[in-house]
């Protein structure tokens, strides 16, 4: 169990922020964007204000995928998966 104890505090992480976006976005399309703004809209305008981060945020996108599927084959197809251990 100790070896998967590290992916659940990942996998906790990743649902809490999935579902602070999912609240923004109803909340922001609930009032039709009078009071909030949609998540998406909020990322343009950090875009727009400070370029730089569009490759901060592109990063962190890439490095979630390549480490959920890391450890979609690590936890499913065992670590010395298709013979990839010396």
């Amino acid at each position: 169990m100790s070896s998967y104890s590290g992916w659940l505090v990942v996998i906790a992480a990743e649902v809490a922020l999935v579902l602070v976006i999912i609240f923004l976005e109803r909340r922001a399309l609930r009032d039709r964007e009078v009071k909030h703004i949609t998540f998406s809209r909020l990322m343009w305008r950090l875009f727009e204000r400070w370029p730089w981060t569009r490759y901060l945020v592109g990063a962190l996108f890439i490095g979630l995928t390549l480490f959920n599927a890391w450890g979609f084959f690590h936890i499913f197809f065992g670590p010395c998966a298709f013979g990839i251990c010396p």
